[in-house]
């Protein structure tokens, strides 16, 4: 139920997105709108949902990039950021909790 919640939640926050002028990319506009309608934008937005819904749930399409990594499946992505961003999570917890390691480091029993 979280889960479902979240997703739908999602889908209303990039819906409230505005969308971006086709002229403001630098490309031809006409493909831009092309490109658009065959990803549903324009449809109505039942029906947005749903294909949301079954291309998030049942086929675990995540999208495309658009604007930092053209044409790039986000999975891959996501996966390419991940060590460094693990790397950076251990080197914080390690920092922030010194005095918690330095401490169960040096318990002696008496």
């Amino acid at each position: 139920f979280t889960f479902f919640v979240i997703i739908t939640l999602c889908f209303i926050l990039v819906k409230l997105l505005p969308i971006t002028d086709a002229t403001v990319f630098g490309q031809d506009s006409t493909l831009i709108e092309k490109r658009r309608q065959l990803l549903g934008y324009y449809d109505p937005i039942p029906k947005q949902y749903w294909i949301f819904i079954t291309k998030t749930l049942l086929g675990f399409d995540w999208g495309v990039g658009e604007v930092i990594y053209t044409g790039k499946d986000v999975w891959e992505v996501f996966v390419s950021k991940l060590p460094p961003t693990c790397k950076f999570i251990l080197n914080d917890f390690l920092c922030s909790n010194w005095y918690l390691i330095w401490y169960l480091c040096s318990f002696k029993e008496k």
